[in-house]
Formats: structure tokens, sequence, C-alpha cells
């Protein structure tokens, strides 16, 4: 949920979803819909599906060894789950932590330097700790834009003190008129019930 969504939203959708699905089993016998619906508003609902499909594998065949071999996860998310769920000394790569690390170096690293980078600025720290707190270092001080460098634990180590060139600076197109609006829409739709085509058509 938290990929991509903001804390404040998934902190208030969370207690509901989890209650409505407590384990795998009740999330895979509930069905690609039900999940999608309690998913709500969250975005992105290509990952409620996703999610339920995850499910249906878990309850046929029990938790796998290397969670990439679960629809939808890539080694991003199996890297944060296992730091964080079960603090495993591992490093997952967010747009925050390759800022931070690019910055240091002061050019583009490759994923796997990426990755050996972290590593090695979060000691002595490791697992949860290390990825939630170069997490945060990215996000609140090494920032996309005006990032805070007289506050930085790692500005004496920094090459760049500031953005590298190629660094790249997303902006998401218009809401408006856009395919999310209209996808949000039907969802909104199938969420309030049996919706008449038109109804859809409209939309």
């Amino acid at each position: 949920m938290l990929h991509q969504t903001q804390v404040s939203r998934v902190a208030a959708a969370w207690p509901g979803f989890i209650a409505r699905f407590p384990d795998p089993g009740v999330m895979a016998a509930a069905g690609p819909g039900a999940v999608i619906a309690a998913w709500g508003r969250l975005g992105y609902p290509r990952r409620a599906r996703r999610l339920w499909e995850a499910a249906v594998v878990i309850t046929a065949r029990g938790w796998p060894d290397d969670l990439t071999d679960l629809p939808g996860v890539g080694r991003y998310t199996a890297g944060a789950v296992s730091a964080q769920a079960d603090d495993a000394d591992v490093v997952a790569v967010d747009v925050n932590i390759r800022r931070v690390v690019e910055r240091i170096a002061g050019r583009r690293l490759t994923p796997r330097e990426a990755e050996a980078s972290a590593l090695e600025l979060g000691g002595p720290l490791g697992g949860r700790d290390r990825l939630l707190a170069l997490m945060d270092l990215g996000s609140l001080v090494c920032r996309p834009r005006d990032p805070r460098c007289d506050e930085c634990p790692l500005a004496p180590q920094c090459t760049a003190h500031g953005p590298v060139n190629g660094e790249r600076r997303t902006r998401q197109a218009r809401f408006e008129g856009s395919f999310r609006q209209r996808r949000g829409r039907v969802l909104a739709q199938l969420r309030a019930g049996p919706a008449a085509a038109g109804a859809l058509d409209a939309d």
C-alpha cells in the first residue's frame, strides 16, 4: 500500500483492510473484486489484483523462500518486506535511497552499485533500521529540490551536494481528463454496487 501512496492515506485504510483480510486464505477466497473494492481510493488498483494473486499462491503452496516468486513482487518489494518484517540484512533501493547514494558518489549508479553503496553508507545500522534511516534521509533531508545539506550527517562524504547530472525529476501527468481519472470513476461505480452500462459510459 505504501508504494507511491501517502502514509496518511494508508494509515486510514489499513485497519479496515486487514480486518477484512486477516490472512492470505481469507483474501484468496474473497476473490479479486472484493480486494479491489476494499483497496478503495489508494490508487494503482493493479496492486490490489497482484496482492490477491499472491494470496492465492501462498494459500496453495505456502510462503516461498524467495518472495520474488510471488506475482507482482520484484527485487525492491522483496527486499523492503524482508528488511521491515524480518529485520533481514538486505537492502531495498527506492527513489529516495537512490538519490542519496548517487549524490554521495557524484554520479548515476547501476542498481547493483546503488545497493552496495546503501549497504556501506547505512553501517553500522542493519536490516529495518538501515532501510528506514536511508529512506527518511532521502525524503526529508536529501530532497529532490532544495536539499538540506547542512543537516545531512553524510555531507562530509558527499561529492555532489545537490543533484547529479542526469538525475530525473519526474512529474506525474495531469489528472484531469487522464486515464487515471476515468479508471477511478469506473472503480467508484463498481464499489457502489452493480452499475448500469449507461452510467459507466457517461463517466
